[in-house]
């Protein structure tokens, strides 16, 4: 199979909290990244809910919660468990 390199920008301290975490579940970044790949790729969406932090908080326009993209405030932090779960559903591809 062909690879290719992948090169992002991101903030240190959730680069360095990832790693952290990462290393606890056995994964690399890259490894970590590529089962995320893999279920967006199988499922054809996010594999994880995305809310904002107060669900009732609307959007004015059409009265529908906030997008991760309208949503400045954005909390993307995750607990192992989480992280367990997406693995554990991707490692059952």
């Amino acid at each position: 199979m062909s690879k290719t390199t992948i090169n992002l920008r991101i903030d240190d301290k959730i680069k360095t909290n990832a790693e952290n975490v990462l290393e606890e579940l056995g994964l690399s970044m890259t490894s970590a990244i590529t089962l995320f790949l893999k279920a967006v790729s199988r499922t054809k969406s996010i594999p994880f809910p995305i809310t904002t932090n107060n669900p009732k908080k609307t959007n004015t326009q059409n009265n529908r919660p906030k997008t991760v993209f309208e949503n400045e405030d954005l909390d993307l932090d995750f607990d192992i468990d989480q992280l367990d779960s997406l693995k554990n559903a991707i490692d059952n591809l």
